[in-house]
């Protein structure tokens, strides 16, 4: 499906001095196209933004244009394991100020199982990969400079979860649920 949703006032003080929209510091203007197709899905936004605070000028509020983002989940395959796949990248752009791109992957395996108990465990490893390109970011190591260029992180990490829901009814039908659970996930600082 695709559609657009538009707010908009004809200038940054009317809605407080009418009374509307207390509270509001911005609206949002987005087009918007989504699809879902077995299973994956895409999603593709755009998003414009004015400022409702008078002591925010409107050429340093951001555009973001596209905002991607997609979606892959394979059936059960190697092991018993579902592979999965995600992608996102974003453009935030503004007339004066900083700017950025962004690029995200992640590639995932996960087993989950059921013991003889009732218990629910997973397994699962990821590896996820981001990049970044900045313009006019202000340096937080030295005054009045700014950073400029790429830099990214490649973050590896596995995880276990496991939990025992324990149920009790009692006679009046109502139900108490009592469910430890561990979880133990390694990644790099």
């Amino acid at each position: 499906d695709y559609g657009f949703a538009i707010e908009r006032a004809t200038d940054q003080t009317y809605l407080g001095r009418y009374g509307f929209g207390r509270g509001l510091t911005s609206l949002t203007q987005n087009v918007y196209m989504r699809g879902v197709r077995d299973n994956e899905y895409t999603n593709i936004d755009a998003y414009y933004f004015q400022s409702l605070d008078a002591n925010v000028r409107e050429n340093t509020v951001p555009v973001v244009l596209p905002l991607i983002d997609y979606g892959w989940r394979g059936d059960p395959g190697y092991a018993g394991g579902i592979m999965s796949f995600n992608a996102n990248g974003r453009v935030m752009e503004r007339p004066e100020g900083a700017d950025s791109q962004r690029v995200s992957l992640t590639a995932t395996w996960q087993r989950p199982n059921i013991g003889s108990w009732g218990d629910v465990s997973l397994f699962k490893v990821s590896l996820r990969a981001d990049g970044y390109h900045v313009n006019d970011v202000p340096d937080p190591r030295t005054v009045n400079t700014v950073f400029e260029g790429f830099t990214g992180r490649v973050v590896p990490q596995i995880e276990y979860f496991w939990r025992l829901p324990l149920v009790r009814t009692d006679s009046g039908g109502s139900r108490q649920i009592i469910e430890p659970i561990v979880q133990a996930i390694a990644a790099p600082n």
